[in-house]
């Protein structure tokens, strides 16, 4: 079952190695109000690497899913909290402005509108507004906008990811460059 291929390889990137990946949990770290030592059923929470250089290496489990899948617990009942997502080798300076001029041309997401996963094919639509990119440059704002595509060929495709994370939050990722989405609105 583990491990498998989920993420694009980690030779793909802006620049060699960029694109390498790590996903993981750190129990009790960054802030408080995302910090737990175990989850609602009381199984104690551990450092675990989930995702790395694109392939899946554990999964997070409540009691339910663990018996089901044949697994042990991961002490992650009730939610995922302090999962950071990673690229072990992008420079402190690789934040969205290089992400943008890598990008050249396509969209820059700030907001999400609505809209979601089928769960079953992995088919992904969402409401969307942002910015417009061309030669690198934000050229002018966009709203109304539908991206989609299916979470398989999503994850498959990330070329990059940003150190530019937000502090505090329970699930902490920087900008994320992905090599091709279906654009409708437009």
């Amino acid at each position: 079952m583990l491990p498998a291929r989920s993420l694009a390889d980690a030779a793909r990137g802006i620049r060699p190695g960029l694109a390498e990946r790590r996903w993981g949990t750190r129990p009790g770290r960054w802030r408080k109000r995302s910090r737990r030592c175990s989850g609602a059923e009381g199984v104690a929470t551990r450092e675990r690497l989930l995702v790395s250089e694109g392939v899946l290496q554990s999964y997070l489990l409540d009691a339910y899913a663990a018996r089901r899948l044949g697994l042990a617990l991961t002490g992650n009942a009730g939610g995922a909290r302090n999962v950071r997502i990673t690229s072990r080798r992008a420079q402190a300076s690789d934040g969205l402005a290089e992400l943008v001029r890598a990008m050249d041309r396509g969209l820059l997401v700030t907001d999400i509108l609505g809209g979601g996963v089928n769960p079953v094919t992995g088919d992904y639509s969402q409401g969307v507004a942002g910015f417009w990119v061309e030669q690198g440059v934000i050229r002018y704002p966009v709203e109304d906008i539908t991206i989609a595509g299916n979470l398989h060929d999503i994850f498959h495709g990330i070329q990059a990811i940003g150190r530019d994370e937000l502090p505090g939050a329970g699930m902490r990722c920087g900008s994320v460059l992905v090599e091709h989405m279906r654009i409708a609105g437009l």
